[in-house]
Formats: C-alpha cells, sequence, structure tokens
C-alpha cells in the first residue's frame, strides 16, 4: 500500500530502539520515505 502512495521503504527495524529486524523478530516497525521530487 506504501509503495502505491509513492513510499520506499527506507528501513525496517524489529523494535523502537532500532534493533535490527530478523527472521526470528516477532514484530516490526517499517521506516518509509516519499522521494524528493525533481525540480521542474
Amino acid at each position: 500500500m506504501a509503495q502505491l502512495a509513492g513510499f520506499a521503504l527506507e528501513n525496517r527495524y524489529a523494535d523502537w530502539t532500532g534493533n535490527e529486524f530478523t527472521d526470528e523478530s516477532r514484530s516490526h516497525v517499517s521506516v518509509y520515505r516519499l522521494p524528493v521530487a525533481s525540480p521542474t
């Protein structure tokens, strides 16, 4: 859904403290960013 809105995944963490997301992670926090538009 985020991709449809134009967002790009920047990072994914296992929790709010920034621990690494792995196959064993029971939750995740995804950080998305809108790409900077090029000046026209």
